[in-house]
């Protein structure tokens, strides 16, 4: 959840996903692509970047997704 509580992030590891969902609704705004079953999830100080661990899978390795007002990104790290 980001600092102020307003953002929920979900692993979905059955769906190589991670949903986003406004908390004060429950509402899910959008969902990214992660890859590799995404399990822990860790919100940086910032609130806006998900360190995303990932399980096996044939690409495997952490994942960083980061969300900004004008757009969002997931980078392989």
């Amino acid at each position: 959840m980001t600092p102020d509580g307003r953002t929920l992030y979900v692993a979905t590891a059955d769906a190589d996903r991670v949903s986003v969902i406004r908390t004060d609704t429950g509402t899910p705004t959008h969902s990214v692509p992660v890859g590799g079953g995404p399990t822990p999830l860790a919100l940086a100080p910032d609130g806006c970047t998900v360190h995303v661990g990932k399980g096996p899978s044939p690409r495997g390795g952490p994942s960083a997704y980061r969300q900004s007002r004008s757009r969002a990104s997931t980078a392989e790290l």
